[in-house]
């Protein structure tokens, strides 16, 4: 799985538990437990993902976006 689809599926996974902890009698620890793994798992992916482009737009590397070839700022 690449990081898009990890993060994809963690951030549905992440409103699914914040919709299950707004509903009567909230939610189980277990569940606030995965919550709070989820949101740890998606700050380290946005922290990758920052340190990736960091190091390609130092080595001026140039990306493809959208079809578009883009120099990364």
């Amino acid at each position: 799985m690449d990081a898009i689809d990890e993060a994809s599926e963690l951030t549905k996974r992440q409103a699914e538990l914040e919709s299950l902890m707004k509903q009567p009698g909230g939610a189980r620890v277990t569940e606030e437990k995965e919550l709070q793994d989820v949101k740890r798992k998606l700050g380290t992916l946005t922290l990758s993902a920052r340190a990736a482009r960091c190091s390609l737009a130092d080595l001026g590397v140039e990306a493809r976006a959208a079809g578009n070839a883009t120099k990364i700022k």
